[in-house]
């Protein structure tokens, strides 16, 4: 198994970045789920794909827990209305400057805003889903996530030199 670990861990450096501080002590997590679930390994099919596949529900287990995390200590302000301009700022960006761009606005973003939006976004959960694996209401859910993208449009904007 350990042949796989470089393996599981670019697969979790790549659903975790920018925020890739997380990243080695997940992969040795998995390992070590592995391995204690060596005995569930049926050989039906390879070896890394089993592997992938514990490291898919761990990498979803970190986000869940970070957004919990989030959520609780998130405060539930009024709703503010919706605010579809912004979401449509931050889907649509091409592949190559501008998701270099994106990248370093997460990196800047609050670490809850940034795992929101790429939870959403780059891991395609509804905010339904998050709401059921996080235990907390969809609405909390999508206000958090439009403050969210709030923040990634100023931060969008001000690196452009734009109003603020």
């Amino acid at each position: 198994m350990g042949l796989y670990s470089h393996t599981v861990y670019r697969y979790v450096a790549g659903r975790l970045a920018p925020r890739l501080e997380a990243a080695e002590d997940l992969t040795q997590d998995i390992m070590l789920a592995a391995w204690t679930g060596l005995r569930g390994y049926t050989g039906e099919a390879p070896l890394a794909h089993w592997l992938l596949g514990i490291a898919r529900f761990k990498v979803g287990d970190y986000y869940r827990a970070k957004t919990r995390d989030a959520l609780l200590a998130f405060e539930d302000e009024a709703f503010e209305g919706a605010a579809d301009s912004v979401e449509s700022s931050f889907v649509q960006f091409s592949q190559t400057e501008e998701a270099t761009r994106a990248a370093a606005i997460l990196r800047a973003m609050r670490e809850d805003y940034a795992l929101l939006l790429r939870w959403r976004y780059w891991e395609g959960h509804s905010a339904k889903q998050m709401a059921s694996e996080t235990g907390r209401s969809e609405k909390s859910v999508e206000r958090m996530l439009q403050r969210a993208r709030r923040e990634f449009q100023k931060l969008w904007l001000e690196q452009e030199g734009g109003p603020r």
